[in-house]
């Protein structure tokens, strides 16, 4: 939804993430054209260090360095 969202608002982009929780466990996803992607391996809540990885990783995609 999130990809024909953006492409009818005329702003398309090349991966969206996601991230399904259950629980204590998080899984990371992205979508590229029509395939989706496991992003990595379960990661449980309790893992916070690699929990703010991921989310900084996403971050980097979008907001590049000078």
């Amino acid at each position: 939804a999130a990809q024909i969202f953006n492409d009818r608002s005329g702003k398309p982009t090349e991966r969206i993430y996601g991230c399904v929780i259950i629980g204590s466990e998080w899984l990371f996803l992205y979508l590229e054209k029509n395939t989706v992607y496991q992003a990595n391996d379960v990661i449980y809540f309790n893992e916070i260090g690699i929990l703010l990885a991921a989310f900084q990783q996403i971050i980097d995609f979008f907001i590049p360095k000078p």
